[in-house]
């Protein structure tokens, strides 16, 4: 019996995808339905400008328009330390979309812009506490990348400002991205534990299995706009 949405909401997966969802995260309760569901250029689109900034393995630097699945980009982990992350099948790659709410939360250091609803580690620690970028005020502490570590920097100015693209680094090991110098998060708290713990072994059995176009339809909706494959 194939997957559908209404087969995961009540808790109980059904189908290969479901098998797979059970078995790698248990009894944790999630929407598969709901998260990180898109519609083309909506704000709600947790994303980034086709012309930010990564830093790829071999310390080169990277827009985020040009990445494609499985390239490997300078990340931080929950505690705050440097590593390596590979993207995954679930990120998201809407070069075409036009958004004129992005937001630019500067520091005096660095300039992130980023879709409102777009979580990144905010407070005295790195890196778990997590705010959406539209809540994200003048005075709080974000994270930047500086002399090869994460560091607390202040919020000098937020600003309202256009940009084309949609792109959201989605890492298979629950790691966070560094754009444009600051520490950002692809999703909630809650989300991206559930990646480090489940997403690599969720995509390499669909990829065996042929079932990744169902795993596609039910994080991300059948609006999808995903990053390409190598």
């Amino acid at each position: 019996m194939p997957t559908t949405c209404a087969s995961l909401r009540d808790g109980t997966p059904s189908g290969q995808c479901g098998f797979l969802l059970n078995a790698v995260l248990g009894a944790q309760n999630i929407d598969c339905c709901a998260a990180g569901s898109t519609s083309g250029g909506s704000d709600d689109e947790p994303c980034f400008p086709s012309s930010s900034i990564v830093t790829r393995s071999n310390g080169k630097p990277s827009r985020v328009d040009a990445l494609r699945e499985g390239d490997e980009i300078v990340a931080v982990t929950a505690e705050g330390s440097i590593t390596f992350d590979t993207l995954s099948l679930l990120s998201i790659a809407h070069p075409e979309a036009h958004t004129d709410t992005f937001l630019t939360i500067s520091t005096a250091n660095a300039s992130l812009t980023l879709t409102p609803t777009h979580h990144l580690p905010v407070g005295s620690s790195c890196c778990s506490s997590l705010k959406k970028a539209k809540d994200v005020v003048v005075g709080d502490s974000v994270w930047t990348l500086q002399a090869g570590k994460a560091v607390a920097t202040i919020v000098v100015a937020t600003t309202v400002t256009t940009g084309k693209g949609l792109h959201s680094p989605v890492l298979s090991n629950g790691h966070f991205p560094v754009v444009d110098g600051l520490v950002t998060s692809f999703d909630s708290i809650e989300k991206v534990t559930l990646a480090k713990h489940g997403l690599k072994p969720i995509v390499a059995s669909c990829k065996a299995t042929g079932t990744c176009d169902k795993v596609l339809d039910l994080f991300l909706g059948e609006d999808r706009h995903l990053i390409a494959t190598k």
